[in-house]
């Protein structure tokens, strides 16, 4: 299947080549982060179990939602991947590619999102009821 649709002029492949790891996971010290919004996975024991998506440009961008899955209280863990994640928080490895810094960016994130989940579908992302 050839690779025609693109997301901000790229195509599906090129971001594919842009994940970049995030040393610590989801316990990062990356001082870059908070400014930064994309598209992110968590994998486990080499498996790609879950894709999200940070578009809070103004309030904290993936070190906002990180820290969702990572602290007390419900957060992130509302969701059954949220859930999941806390419960791994430390064994997950995390990758991020990052789409830019503003509107623009979040709307790329979005639609980035959405075509890697058409390309791949984790495990973590479809609730346990419907698998």
């Amino acid at each position: 299947m050839k690779d025609t649709t693109k997301i901000a002029g790229k195509a599906l492949s090129e971001w594919m080549q842009e994940w970049h790891r995030v040393e610590g996971g989801l316990y990062t010290q990356e001082p870059e982060l908070p400014f930064l919004i994309g598209v992110y996975r968590f994998i486990l024991s080499g498996e790609v179990v879950y894709l999200g998506r940070a578009t809070e440009f103004t309030n904290g961008g993936f070190t906002k939602r990180f820290r969702d899955f990572t602290r007390k209280g419900a957060g992130g863990r509302n969701h059954h991947a949220g859930q999941l994640a806390y419960e791994h928080r430390r064994q997950l490895e995390v990758e991020v590619i990052v789409t830019g810094i503003d509107q623009a960016a979040a709307w790329t994130a979005k639609r980035l999102k959405r075509a890697l989940l058409a390309r791949e579908l984790p495990r973590w992302n479809v609730p346990a009821a419907s698998r």
